[in-house]
């Protein structure tokens, strides 16, 4: 079997669309896994923003002291602290993505980036879309329409009275 390709980066996902040898129910079952795999991908890039942007009040937004030189805000100690907890190596990197989408939260909505409302977007749909996959029967609304012959009548003739 053939090797599987590797990705040129990290984030980069490469989908093996067509395994050989499979028959086609296993197929469209590996698909089914794999698109769920980058829906939890989506789904868990979508909240991170969202978190980003919620904790907007933990961070003071960019300004200027009393002597008038500018205030750069810095990701809180806190933050760096538990994304290196939940992944190593990379807690202040995501601290400053973090600290990214909660500036961008302190905006007003005309300036505020579109990424915060594409994030949004993304989870309130997959959200739903997740809600209605685990819901029972689903019901139909069905018309029926009945086609009904109409009576037939003797046909007279009639004439004209003078």
């Amino acid at each position: 079997m053939p090797e599987k390709p590797k990705p040129a980066n990290a984030n980069a996902i490469v989908i093996d669309v067509d395994p050989v040898g499979l028959d086609p129910r296993r197929r469209a079952e590996l698909a089914r896994e794999e698109f769920a795999r980058m829906e939890d991908d989506i789904a868990a890039k979508a909240m991170f923003v969202l978190d980003g942007a919620l904790s907007f009040l933990e961070v003071e937004p960019p300004g200027f002291d009393e002597e008038g030189e500018r205030i750069i805000p810095e990701a809180p100690p806190q933050w760096i602290e538990e994304l290196e907890r939940q992944h190593p190596g990379q807690g202040e990197r995501l601290a400053n993505m973090k600290l990214r989408a909660a500036l961008a939260a302190h905006l007003p909505s005309k300036e505020a980036p579109i990424g915060l409302k594409m994030a949004q977007g993304t989870a309130v749909g997959i959200a739903r879309a997740r809600a209605g996959e685990k819901k029972g029967n689903k019901s139909l609304n069905v018309q029926i329409v009945q086609v009904v012959e109409s009576k037939s009548y003797e046909e007279l003739e009639v004439e004209e009275r003078k």
